[in-house]
């Protein structure tokens, strides 16, 4: 008696979707403060956190995590300008920021690159690779006839698949 053999194939398939994940640093986590303004008008009033980091690098910084599979193109965007309890505003383009890619140090992120901020998303700085930082700094512009008052508003954040719209 002989044995018989017999064969086939069945396919074999799996579909990877794109992730993406991101992180904010600790200090930027808790918000973006300006702290106290006691003469105005008051130009490019710098966040508390702008500055102290190690090297004087800024601790404001989002992190594309390796955990996701594909670039990201960060986007930022104010709910308003700055309301104060009264209803008076510092209005959304007196607050501005700009990013870096990569690194901080004294010079980086820069004030000469700022962006003022609008009500609707907008890309900020360059594409970020998987595992890599984007790192930010903030400033306000407070004009001379401002009325007392703390002031607030809302930040969002958005990262999307480089070469995407926001």
């Amino acid at each position: 008696m002989q044995g018989h053999v017999t064969q086939g194939n069945i396919p074999s398939n799996v579909s990877i979707m794109k992730s993406l994940a991101i992180s904010f640093s600790s200090s930027l986590a808790n918000g973006i403060y300006f702290g106290k303004v006691n003469f105005l008008p008051a130009n490019n009033v710098n966040a508390v956190e702008n500055y102290n980091g190690s090297f004087n690098s800024t601790n404001y910084y989002v992190l594309v995590s390796s955990d996701g599979n594909v670039p990201v193109d960060l986007c930022l965007k104010a709910n308003s300008g700055m309301i104060s309890s009264n209803g008076d505003i510092i209005g959304v383009k007196n607050e501005s920021y700009s990013t870096k890619v990569g690194s901080s140090n004294l010079t980086v992120p820069s004030l000469t690159n700022e962006t003022s901020f609008t009500l609707n998303y907008t890309k900020s700085g360059g594409t970020i690779p998987t595992g890599n930082y984007s790192f930010l700094r903030f400033w306000l512009d407070i004009p001379a006839a401002q009325a007392a008052g703390e002031y607030n508003n809302s930040i969002f954040f958005k990262g999307v698949e480089a070469g995407y719209s926001c």
